[in-house]
């Protein structure tokens, strides 16, 4: 008795393919009476399959099937149509303590990348490497 396994949903070897099929389920095909099995690679790589998914995606990028909404009525989500800003209480042009914050805090942190770059510009390293990293 002969068994070829296709694992048609799989598109590279992982831990399923090679842990499960290629050890669990043979053992279980021999103790069935398989005398011999054997799996059908699956596509990693191969670069006619590589091709074909780069054009399904650009095609869908290019033209998608549904839009957002139609996407959201067809599987009966709820959105809330209100901006973010407005729902989690800041508005635009409004003085508030977490606008404040948000400037203050973004302000930080372009100064912590600005002082990096220039620390690793002056120093002839990356951030890591002068920390032994």
């Amino acid at each position: 008795k002969n068994l070829v396994v296709v694992p048609i949903s799989f598109v590279s070897e992982h831990v399923e393919t090679l842990e499960e099929m290629d050890i669990e389920y043979r053992e279980l095909a021999e103790e069935c009476g398989i005398d011999h099995w054997r799996r059908v690679p699956a596509l990693n790589t191969d670069s006619v399959f590589i091709d074909d998914m780069a054009d399904l995606i650009l095609d869908a990028l290019s033209e998608p099937s549904q839009t957002v909404t139609e996407a959201i009525i067809a599987n009966n989500c709820e959105i809330d149509l209100e901006p973010l800003d407005k729902r989690v209480g800041i508005l635009p042009n409004q003085n508030s303590d977490a606008m404040t914050a948000e400037r203050i805090n973004g302000r930080i942190a372009m100064f912590g990348v600005a002082f990096t770059i220039l620390l690793e510009l002056l120093n002839g390293k990356s951030l890591l490497r002068m920390f032994g990293i």
